[in-house]
């Protein structure tokens, strides 16, 4: 019996994807240029303990883990990411530019694992989580 109309479910990437994965290389690239010419601010000096405690937080408390849907491994990479954004500012000088690439380059790792059936439960939470500890600000 065949079925007309049935669409097949692949594991091919399509259009969309392509795009939003050229989307979000872009935009790390021109927050990668853009962050490493310029002085934190005071909002960013103030904030960035607050963007830390978030993943310090999930990776402390495991109920508060597990009602968002968050993987140990995930809220860890979330407290490497903003550590090492965090150690790029305050060493701007010495060799910060190589603490923000290694940001950078954990960020893309946790923006790859916020899928559903991931590290994250919901695909939701996870970029919500991902824009809380993004280098970029």
């Amino acid at each position: 019996m065949s079925k007309v109309g049935q669409i097949s479910v692949g594991n091919r990437v399509n259009g969309h994807q392509i795009g939003a994965i050229v989307l979000m290389a872009l935009v790390l690239c021109v927050g990668l240029a853009v962050k490493l010419d310029r002085a934190p601010s005071i909002f960013e000096l103030i904030l960035d303990p607050v963007r830390l405690m978030v993943p310090i937080s999930l990776l402390a408390f495991s109920q508060l883990r597990r009602k968002i849907g968050v993987s140990r491994r995930f809220a860890l990479m979330g407290v490497a990411c903003v550590a090492l954004t965090i150690a790029s500012e305050l060493l701007k000088g010495i060799g910060g530019s190589v603490l923000l690439v290694a940001a950078f380059g954990i960020y893309v790792w946790l923006l790859a694992n916020c899928r559903v059936k991931g590290n994250v439960d919901s695909g939701i939470a996870g970029l919500a989580l991902c824009l809380i500890m993004a280098p970029i600000f």
